[in-house]
């Protein structure tokens, strides 16, 4: 085992599903420094800026809006994270130029996407399948994240869809067991591709 293995082992699980945003065929490590959180007592309706995107999470997410400078350019991406005791929240919005889709095609951005996530999380992948949602066709992982120090295994979910240039990766780690699995459901059941916003999420 080399040692950019072990140091990349070494990193928490929050740090990890950060670093899950990708811009077509590359990814971007997503550098956002959360402080530990208690768990939430409410969850609310967010909304990506210049999306309309809108999803339920807990508390108040993490707001990083800003451009990242890669292979194909500068891409601009906006990720939203929420942190509820061990379980950890997360949307990206990465703003891809027409080209990078057109040239590899949407079905290499989702393959590159999965890949990414399971190499992150050093995740076993448990189903990848397509998903239909407001008429958007995108793709569905599942995936099963080992415990660490003793805890419990994590269950992992991540949809991703390409629309209107738009590459949107809404992903949720939660503790294995019925009200981690209760959370998971309820954070990706409550996305809404099509929603006309009336506010943008507030950052920290």
């Amino acid at each position: 085992m080399n040692e950019s293995t072990v140091s990349e082992r070494s990193l928490p699980l929050a740090t990890r599903i950060r670093r899950t945003a990708l811009t077509a065929a590359c990814t971007l490590a997503v550098l956002l420094q959360l402080q530990p959180t208690a768990w939430a007592d409410t969850w609310s309706s967010v909304h990506a800026p210049d999306t309309r995107f809108s999803i339920s999470m807990p508390g108040t997410p993490h707001l990083e809006d800003g451009t990242q400078s890669t292979v194909v350019g500068d891409v601009r991406v906006t990720n939203l994270v929420a942190k509820d005791g061990d379980s950890i929240y997360s949307v990206s919005v990465s703003f891809l130029p027409a080209f990078v889709t057109n040239f590899v095609g949407e079905q290499k951005v989702y393959e590159n996407t999965q890949g990414e996530i399971l190499k992150r999380f050093y995740a076993k992948r448990t189903g990848w399948a397509r998903k239909t949602r407001a008429g958007h066709t995108g793709r569905v992982l599942t995936f099963e994240v080992p415990g660490e120090d003793g805890k419990v295994s994590m269950g992992g979910t991540a949809e991703m869809y390409y629309q209107d240039g738009k590459l949107v990766v809404i992903a949720a780690v939660t503790p294995q067991g019925e009200t981690g699995d209760a959370d998971r459901k309820r954070f990706m059941t409550s996305a809404k591709l099509d929603h006309a916003p009336s506010a943008d999420v507030p950052a920290e």
